[in-house]
């Protein structure tokens, strides 16, 4: 079955991967356990599967086709087993860095019919990783004259004719095939002639068996379309023979001769029969993608080491590249079939432009690159999709003027347009300058250019240096400075981004450490970078601000050009603050009476700190002591005219003003009448009188709530109605300008040995013969339907009444109802209403409650849940709920919790809300959420690697005061929180858990916040360094041990007594049952329990201040169910409500049903 021979690296490429006509194919369909070898010339070579041919070659074509100018990811054999020999392989380079590696190897090569194993994989030459990796069995088939036995064809009864497609390699034929006389009459349509527009053609003869078959049915002057654009005229005509066999193969000559009787030559035709017979899929055929691959820059430097995801995922970089594409029909190739094409997601027709012929392949080709010139098959896009956007590609097959294909759709998503260079117009200070912004010549030498999106501009801001940094550049006797921070940014006005990336490594290294691009900005004149002077000899110098405020001088190009400057500035980073300096211009004097200046304004205590900020900068920027003194005179006035001249009289006719607002309780008006009394600043008199006016108003606007019980009773009788176990809880009823609102709540109920719903609800203006309008549902949930699977269902149905009704008649649909009532077996086939019942509510107002308007149904819930879209939300969400406004607020991330565990405790102490963030953004919603709290202060919890500096940096720009706390990991930042916690609360107890238990630091929040005592993370198996110098260092006399002796053993016991502390340790079995002692030993007898994921702690991270606002501890659960520990504790407890945090893909309604049903 094997033979031996040596053969080169090059050859066995071509013998396993050459893709033309001649040779043998391998391609592997993803997640396919078997490749198949095929004979290209041979469509149907694997009959079993006619689509295999067309339908798994292209996914992997261009994949395994090596072309150092097309950025395509080959792919590698590693290992071939023949029956018990194994010999590694790899096509190309070695992965190692070897050459040739099979040069001087004895291969064995397979024969057809043979089985072999192989191990392959996809290969990025870039990352040297194999991106996937698999062993699959290989089948070579056999090339024989004979079909495979698999092949089946259906049966013919005499006389019976149908439609038949004849196969010859990728080429086919239409006829019909007709059972006669125990064989079978074939008949095909085929070209008997030929002529362009010059009448210059072809005649062509058919021969079987040496005898020539004669066409009948001839048609003249038949026009077609040539596929390079055209037309051509043909007679056709139908060719008859006889066959005894339909596997038979059907050998045919066709004899060319000019139309001057010169011969042309002559061809074989081997045909063989589709056995599929299906005329419907001979005239819908699909359209399918043979071969995909892109060329140009960057593809061609193999430059992207994600080239794969471009390539994969059907991205396309809006550079100078050009992607092609090869289709092929399903069935093959007929010179009669036209393609047509269009981009713009239109259907094609007979007037959309032609694909391009490659041999049996049809070709477009999509090119971003100018210098490319449009033409047949060939699109140019340069320039037409600046924002880039997706192209929807759609290719229909024509013949004979109609379409004979499905249409081919595929999808490309462009980039945005990439360019070298760009000429911006910006403004600084209200001034008009020329920009631009370019490929630094160093890269642009190695022609890698078109690295800038085209919607890309600069943004140039005057800035506010620290006072330390003004002392770093003054200790370089420099004194006369303009700092700018300046931002390349998009469209948006985000910051921009470059094609492929800042840190793309290929480009870094082609840099060699110089930048990426330039940064001009032309004619900035000394009247705009006041106070430095141009051309009184002192150099102008640029120095770049780091994230940590370090300066370090530019290698600028600087002009100097009468009183103005341009400045070319080397850019490796997006967004960096720089100082325009003037060297040698330190005044020592100057600056001292700077530093008095400043000073004094901090002292004016009626300026607000932005009023002191503006004074301060305009000192920074003066020239002369003489100007800086006039303008610590004008901030001195301007601070004495803040005093009040009449204070007593502006407080009392405010104070008459609260008195007046009549949906204030009398206790809340005393509130804000003595924050009046207390106030000092004209400012904040009216601040209070307004937020005392929105507080009226909004009492004004609440409607009056009531809790009123209910019961569903039988339409004509006081019996109760079938539905009536489907009411949850009392109907909520809101008045307001004499209007009703009714909210009735429902659940699922067993019916008959099923578990139905009420799934529709209708109202009748007044008796069951009246009109009927539909409940609105406000509220839905999941629950098990009747087929036990999960299923959206009304929870809460609302509707409105002129007037307080005592019965509401009522029509109600329950889906077990209508299922019976029309025998459904599924739900669509459920006839909805077809079980319809009439029913009374009937409501008991003489044991009506009036309850606080939540504007939802929440007053009737045990369990309301607390959630967002996503976790930032849910945190947003829990800020609103809780906190009117906040001066602080303690910024976490959003997806590393570990760092802010510890945090509940420092946010409680701040009355502040915890809000979470990503990493280099902060989200808009988030930012909004700050700006509603009017916070002044963000403490950001956790080092850089959480939540980076460009994070601080857009908080600093919006004039807030940020302060970071963090160590080096998540123990070192939690001993910062608690040194924090500590300096303005004495507490005498603290709290120790393990620091990779990050669920124990959330549950332990309930004992935390109560007294604001210190959360500390331990990393070991003894008490860490840093907590016994926190301990030795403070108040603390007592410590909580968090959870079993697994986690924290009994030395850290012995370390505490050691200290001279005592300790108390709080543990279950697990992590449930160590949240419900620590629930039950901080809040034994709350009317209020909080429950949070057990498995997901970060969701709940920005719950933990809620603990001591609501008095309540926090229960951890399971996503799906409720711990026994945590059932127990909740029976034991006297709670009447229960907060759930996190949506239902971090706590399931079932849970929020259970802890229901354990309160009944």
């Amino acid at each position: 079955m094997f033979k031996f021979k040596k053969i080169a690296s090059s050859v066995l490429a071509t013998v396993l991967f050459f893709s033309g006509t001649v040779g043998v194919v391998s391609f592997a369909d993803e997640g396919d356990n078997k490749i198949d070898f095929l004979i290209p010339e041979y469509a149907y070579s694997n009959l079993k599967d006619k689509s295999f041919f067309h339908e798994v070659r292209p996914k992997y074509r261009a994949l395994i086709k090596s072309n150092i100018f097309n950025y395509n990811l080959p792919t590698y054999i590693t290992k071939m087993t023949f029956g018990e020999q194994a010999i590694p392989l790899i096509v190309g380079d070695d992965v190692s860095g070897k050459k040739d590696v099979f040069s001087q190897e004895t291969l064995i090569t397979p024969l057809m019919g043979d089985q072999v194993d192989v191990e392959y994989g996809i290969y990025n030459d870039i990352q040297k990783k194999f991106i996937s990796k698999k062993t699959t069995r290989v089948n070579f088939m056999e090339d024989t004259e004979d079909l495979p036995m698999d092949s089946e064809y259906p049966n013919f009864s005499e006389g019976e004719s149908k439609v038949a497609r004849f196969i010859d390699g990728s080429n086919y034929w239409l006829g019909t095939v007709k059972k006669e006389n125990g064989g079978y009459k074939v008949t095909i349509e085929v070209n008997v002639k030929s002529k362009d527009g010059n009448n210059m053609g072809m005649n062509m003869d058919y021969y079987m068996g040496g005898e020539k078959l004669e066409p009948k049915d001839i048609k003249e002057d038949v026009e077609t379309d040539l596929s390079f654009g055209g037309k051509f005229k043909a007679s056709t005509g139908k060719i008859e023979l006889v066959i005894k066999n339909l596997r038979d193969p059907i050998e045919i000559t066709r004899k060319v001769t000019y139309t001057n009787n010169e011969p042309s030559g002559e061809s074989k035709l081997n045909l063989r029969i589709d056995p599929s017979f299906d005329e419907k899929s001979f005239k819908e055929d699909s359209i399918l993608m043979e071969s995909k691959s892109i060329s140009g820059f960057p593809y061609q430097d193999k430059m992207i080491d994600s080239g794969h995801e471009y390539y994969l995922e059907n991205k396309f970089n809006n550079g100078p590249n050009t992607i092609s594409m090869s289709f092929m029909k399903e069935s093959g190739y007929n010179y009669k079939d036209i393609y047509k094409y269009t981009i713009d997601g239109t259907e094609p027709n007979l007037e959309s432009k032609v694909l391009k012929t490659n041999g049996a392949f049809k070709t477009l080709e999509i090119s971003s690159d100018q210098s490319e010139i449009e033409s047949l098959g060939t699109e140019l896009i340069y320039g037409k999709y600046p924002d880039g956007g997706k192209l929807k590609i759609k290719i229909k097959s024509f013949r004979d003027g109609k379409p004979n294909s499905k249409t081919f759709v595929h999808t490309l998503t462009l980039d945005k347009l990439n360019v070298s260079s760009l000429e911006k117009e910006i403004s600084l200070n209200g001034v008009k300058h020329v920009s631009r912004i370019g490929v630094y010549e160093n890269l642009f030498m190695k022609s890698i250019e078109r690295t800038i999106y085209a919607d890309t501009s600069i943004d140039i801001k005057n800035i506010n240096l620290d006072e330390k940094i003004i002392k770093k550049i003054n200790a370089k006797n420099i004194g006369r400075i303009y700092p700018v921070q300046i931002s390349l940014v998009d469209s948006a006005g985000q910051v921009a981004d470059i094609p492929f990336g800042w840190n793309n490594e290929y480009i870094n290294k082609k840099a060699e450490g110089k930048p990426i691009l330039f940064t001009m900005i032309e004619t900035l004149t000394e009247n705009e970078l006041k106070p430095i002077k141009i051309g009184n000899g002192n150099e102008i110098s640029i120095y770049e601000v780091s994230e940590g405020g370090d300066i370090e001088k530019v290698e600028a190009e600087i002009k100097v050009i009468n009183k103005s400057i341009n400045i070319k500035l080397p850019t490796k980073k997006p967004t960096s603050k720089y100082i325009i300096a003037e060297e040698n211009s330190y005044d020592k004097e100057l600056d001292e009476s700077k530093t008095t200046a400043k000073s004094e304004i901090d002292k004016l205590s009626k300026l607000s700190n932005e009023e002191k900020t503006k004074y301060k900068n305009r000192i920074n920027n003066a020239t002369t002591k003489a100007e800086v003194e006039k303008i610590l005179k004008e901030a001195k006035e301007a601070n004495d005219k803040t005093v009040i001249e009449d204070s007593d009289k502006l407080k009392t006719d405010t104070n008459k003003e609260i008195d007046k607002l009549s949906n204030l309780s009398n206790e809340e008006k005393t509130k804000y009448k003595n924050r009046v009394n207390s106030a000092t600043t004209k400012a904040d008199i009216e601040k209070i009188l307004k937020e005392a006016k929105e507080a009226n108003d909004k009492e004004a606007n609440k409607a009056e709530v009531y809790s009123v019980p209910v019961r569903m009773l039988q339409a004509h009788s006081d019996t109760a109605s079938m539905g009536e176990k489907a009411l949850d809880g009392n109907v909520i009823v809101r008045k307001k300008d004499n209007k009703y609102s009714y909210e009735v709540s429902f659940k699922g109920l067993e019916f008959m040995n099923m578990y139905g719903h009420l799934w529709g609800l209708n109202i009748y203006d007044s008796s069951f013969t009246s009109s009927k309008s539909e409940a609105r549902v406000l509220k839905k949930f999941m629950d098990k339907n009747l087929k036990g699977k999960q299923m959206e269902f009304p929870k809460v149905y609302a509707f409105d009444k002129n007037s307080k009704e005592d019965t509401i008649n009522i029509e109600v649909y329950v889906d077990a109802m209508d299922a019976i009532k029309n025998n459904a077996q599924s739900y669509d086939d459920i006839v909805k209403g077809a079980g319809r019942q009439n029913a009374r509510l009937v409501l008991d107002w003489s044991k009506a409650k009036k309850v606080e308007d939540n504007q939802g149904n929440d007053s009737n819930e045990v369990v309301k849940r607390l959630a967002g879209d996503d976790r930032y939300e849910t945190a947003i969400k829990i800020s609103k709920d809780n906190f009117k406004s906040a001066d602080t607020v303690v910024l976490a991330s959003g997806t590393n919790s570990a760092d802010a565990l510890a945090a509940s405790s420092l946010a409680t102490s701040k009355s502040a809300p915890i809000l979470l963030t990503k990493r280099n953004e902060i989200g808009k919603n988030v930012f909004d959420e700050i700006k509603r709290l009017n916070a002044n202060n963000v403490i950001v919890v956790g080092g850089k690697v959480s939540i980076s500096e460009k994070v601080v940096s857009d908080l600093k720009d919006k004039n807030i005061t940020v302060k970071r706390l963090a160590g080096d990991n998540r123990y070192e930042t939690s001993y910062e929180i608690a040194k924090e916690l500590l300096k303005s609360n004495k507490a005498k107890e603290a709290i120790i858990v393990n620091g990779f238990k990050n669920v124990d630091a959330l549950s332990v929040s309930s004992l935390a916040t109560k007294e604001n005592l210190p959360i500390l993370l331990n990393d070991g198996n003894r008490l860490s360094k840093d907590i016994k110098n926190i301990v030795e260092d403070s108040n603390i006399k007592k410590m909580y041990i968090i959870g079993g002796k697994t986690s924290l053993p009994r030395r850290i016991e012995d370390n505490i007594k050691a200290l001279d502390v005592e300790y108390e340790r709080l543990a279950g079995e697990d992590r449930y049952e160590t949240s419900s002692k620590i629930a039950k030993y901080a809040y034994e007898n709350s009317d209020k329990v909080i429950l949070a994921s057990g498995e997901n702690s970060i969701d709940a991270l920005a719950a933990g201040v809620l603990t001591k606002m609501e008095k309540a501890p926090m229960l951890l659960v399971q996503k799906r169910r409720i711990p026994k520990s945590i059932s127990n504790r909740i029976e034991e407890s006297k709670a009447k409500k229960f907060l759930l945090i996190g949506g239902e893909k971090t706590i399931s309604d079932r849970v929020k049903d259970k802890v229901e049903g354990l309160l009944k």
